[in-house]
């Protein structure tokens, strides 16, 4: 199980990587629905490895977008 954790968490590291460069790009236009879904990507991200708060904001951010 752990063999697995490992693998996994520098995905979700990387994710957040790609996601965060989109979401610069996608920020250049107002009320983007791209850049809500990208944003909702982090907080799923975020939740899921327990940040709870990152997660938290990043939910905040979309419904501020839309």
């Amino acid at each position: 199980m752990n063999e697995i954790l490992q693998q996994i968490i520098p995905s979700f590291d990387k994710a957040i990587e790609h996601a965060t460069e989109a979401a610069d790009f996608y920020d250049n236009y107002p009320h983007s629905l791209a850049l809500s879904d990208t944003v909702k990507l982090m907080a799923d991200i975020f939740f899921r490895q327990g940040k709870y708060n990152l997660a938290l904001v990043n939910y905040l951010n979309v419904l501020d977008n839309e």
